[in-house]
């Protein structure tokens, strides 16, 4: 049940979206300050999967062209970046023209920067298309490993049935990429429905330790969430084992009452002689149910025409992907 979402996330990963010379700034670093020696470069960038490989197009010139003389690229991974589109950037020097603005981490950014508007939405159309082909995949993986795994819990059927529950694990967080990893005692809140009065919307709440759980502040709190699944550890055989998932949504930090858009990544804690698998079963379901993900907390939706299900649109062999970049050029 595993295999044809495994295969196409090799597929994907393989998959050429956009490729082209544009012109590159690396504007900001890691920690949000602007770069020792900002200056513009041109190079040639492939995108393939949600990897942008960018070599310096006088390199490639000077090897007519031939990627084997050339030394290694440099590579943007767009897995969890934020990137916008946009025609006319104001600058102290004047607008500039045709710019994508990426950033891979919460604080650093890159500027791309295309000859004409219609290679601006070529690549953006591409950038959203590999992301989105990405995620999608790992949701379907997802429901293939519960399908596949689940099976194999004594009390799957206990796991599946409403609850209102709280369900507290140990494991380790991080709030976007290239943030470090924090170990907290982790709890998903389920929704609350009331006959007379407004629902209220579940959430998972990070503790310093398991004594401040439901008494003090939390850390950080997950209030919403529009997908959350596992990741494909890049390898069957680590497939067992692994209890690493993602969620995006909405999250409100400390003692902030607003909420920032943010990607989640959650290691549950492996506990013995008991497969990574189980765990992560445990943790995820729950966590559909706190936000009312793919059907729960009633049924999980595997209907392939269903937007809401695990499994909308996933691809064929004989068409092993979701959309074509001219489908969405239109749309961006």
């Amino acid at each position: 049940e595993l295999t044809p979402a495994i295969h196409l996330l090799a597929t994907q990963a393989r998959r050429i979206y956009a490729q082209g010379y544009f012109m590159k700034l690396d504007d900001l670093n890691a920690d949000g300050n602007p770069v020792a020696d900002r200056k513009w470069v041109e190079v040639y960038g492939r995108l393939a999967g949600t990897v942008l490989s960018v070599w310096d197009a006088k390199e490639l010139d000077a090897a007519a062209g031939d990627f084997n003389k050339l030394s290694k690229p440099s590579y943007i991974n767009v897995t969890d970046s934020n990137f916008r589109s946009i025609a006319q950037l104001p600058t102290a020097n004047g607008p500039l023209s045709n710019i994508i603005a990426l950033s891979t981490t919460l604080r650093n950014r890159y500027l791309l920067q295309f000859q004409t508007p219609e290679l601006l939405q070529e690549w953006t159309a591409a950038l959203r298309l590999a992301v989105f082909e990405h995620t999608s995949l790992q949701e379907a993986y997802t429901g293939a490993l519960l399908s596949a795994k689940g099976s194999r819990l004594n009390d799957i059927r206990s796991i599946l049935s409403e609850t209102k529950r709280k369900h507290g694990e140990w494991g380790r967080v991080r709030f976007g990429a290239g943030m470090p990893w924090k170990r907290c005692y982790i709890v998903v809140n389920p929704s609350e429905e009331r006959r007379f009065k407004k629902s209220v919307a579940g959430n998972i709440s990070f503790y310093e330790n398991k004594k401040q759980a439901g008494k003090k502040d939390p850390l950080a709190k997950v209030v919403s969430a529009h997908s959350a699944y596992a990741i494909y550890p890049e390898s069957k055989l680590l497939v067992s084992q692994s209890t690493l998932m993602k969620i995006e949504g909405q999250v409100v930090f400390g003692n902030s009452k607003e909420p920032t858009g943010a990607f989640v990544f959650l290691i549950p804690e492996l506990h013995p002689a008991v497969p990574g698998f189980d765990t992560l079963i445990r943790f995820i379901i729950p966590t559909f149910d706190a936000f009312g993900l793919y059907g729960r907390p009633r049924r999980l939706n595997s209907d392939k025409n269903d937007v809401r299900s695990m499994l909308f649109a996933f691809p064929s062999q004989r068409r092993p992907k979701y959309l074509d970049v001219a489908d969405l050029r239109l749309l961006v």
